[in-house]
């Protein structure tokens, strides 16, 4: 049966991002990348992101395996406009992602296995749109 896992990063007081964020020039806002640094340094996670190094310990390996279990991620538009210019060509997810918008884009496949699909009709449609795309990825790896 699949799971539906909630997943993020967020400060004491219920922040995601630092002040002052924006697509165009900061997409984690002023300091916003202490958020999430500790993500940032596995070795796991940089792989994901065509990057080298990074931490090897006990956290990469739960980051790896956490990664090699998602079979499609739903974010909202907000964290794909900010993320899309970092992200490139090849973005860190390799997996389908379903985009919540009242702002919908044509699909748009990636490198790596991330193809966006954004989706109008609220995030309990785009989480069971997730759910059955890794449904249909889990059949193919077995």
């Amino acid at each position: 049966m699949p799971q539906v896992i909630a997943d993020i990063s967020v400060s004491l007081d219920g922040f995601v991002a630092g002040p002052d964020d924006s697509s165009d020039r900061r997409a984690l806002g002023i300091g916003g990348e202490r958020l999430h640094q500790q993500l940032f340094e596995l070795d796991t996670w940089r792989a994901r992101a065509g990057r080298e190094g990074g931490d090897r310990g006990v956290g990469a390996d739960i980051m790896g395996e956490y990664c090699n279990r998602t079979g499609a991620t739903v974010i909202g538009r907000r964290m794909f406009d900010h993320g899309e210019k970092a992200w490139g060509d090849e973005p860190p997810f390799h997996v389908p992602v379903f985009v919540a918008t009242h702002r919908p884009l044509p699909p748009r496949p990636m490198s790596g296995g991330t193809r966006f699909e954004f989706v109008a009709g609220g995030v309990a449609e785009a989480v069971g749109r997730a759910v059955a795309a890794a449904v249909r990825r889990a059949r193919t790896w077995r």
